[in-house]
């Protein structure tokens, strides 16, 4: 075998060496954006919401470069925004769900920070049936089945629908307290969030003049049409920092004005 790598050209190391590079994971000095959008599917953000972003991005070329891009004012680098997503806005989506399956939500967090960690990981008990389909209290057993250091791969391993299966079977208060998250990270972004239904987690998203410029929801695939657009449009940072109670009223208010318009 020594004879065998001694004939290898040095051009065709050459090659491998960039074929290496081309697979290695996203660095601080070559993240584009490209890569931000990547980690917001990473981390399970729904497609609308990721969509409007983008939309967003492509439709104000001077407020980015090939460095960077300035989302709500403020100017960061690729690799500045990919971590902002990877930290705060995995903490914003998923500290009910950890709560709920006993999991460290910092932990969890710093997972989203390992993609191929996250890819190649099986886990070393095997569930009885599809998570998916587990209650949330079989759900909480099994992952308390699992050996501790695995806990928090293991929650972010899962799917999109097994997360989603997470979130719909929370109570009420954990669901605000998500959607509350949502609301809080599209305003870092420069996207003004409604909600149009807690329990399904159901969003739209406006751009700074109030227009629907998509619709965004866990489980739900991207569609900009046959929404509710009369919730009102959360712009200011006071109304995007809504208490548990706050949200509620606003879906039940919401609800009320749809009877009254269709009775």
């Amino acid at each position: 075998m020594r004879k065998i790598y001694r004939i290898i050209p040095a051009a065709l190391l050459g090659l491998l060496a960039s074929a290496a590079l081309l697979t290695a994971p996203v660095s601080a000095e070559n993240a584009t954006a490209d890569d931000v959008f990547a980690t917001m599917h990473e981390i399970g953000l729904p497609d609308g919401y990721i969509q409007a972003v983008h939309t967003k991005f492509l439709s104000q070329p001077d407020q980015h470069d090939e460095n960077g891009m300035t989302m709500n004012g403020t100017y960061r680098s690729y690799d500045e925004w990919i971590n902002v997503i990877r930290e705060e806005g995995a903490l914003k989506i998923y500290e009910a769900s950890a709560n709920a399956m006993g999991v460290d939500v910092e932990t969890l967090t710093l997972m989203f920070g390992e993609p191929e960690k996250i890819e190649n990981y099986v886990p070393s008990v095997t569930p009885e049936k599809p998570f998916a389909e587990m209650t949330l209290e079989e759900k909480r057993a099994y992952v308390d089945s699992l050996p501790e250091e695995e806990r928090a791969l293991f929650l972010a391993s899962l799917t999109p629908e097994e997360r989603n299966s997470i979130l719909k079977q929370l109570d009420p208060e954990q669901k605000e307290q998500v959607a509350g998250g949502l609301i809080e990270l599209g305003e870092e972004l420069g996207m003004h969030i409604s909600v149009d239904d807690v329990d399904e987690f159901r969003f739209s998203v406006r751009d700074d003049s109030g227009r629907l410029i998509g619709s965004a929801g866990f489980g739900l695939s991207v569609d900009a049409t046959g929404w509710n657009t009369t919730v009102p449009v959360l712009a200011g940072s006071g109304m995007i920092l809504l208490s548990v109670g706050g949200l509620l009223l606003l879906t039940r208010r919401t609800g009320k004005q749809e009877d009254k318009q269709h009775g």
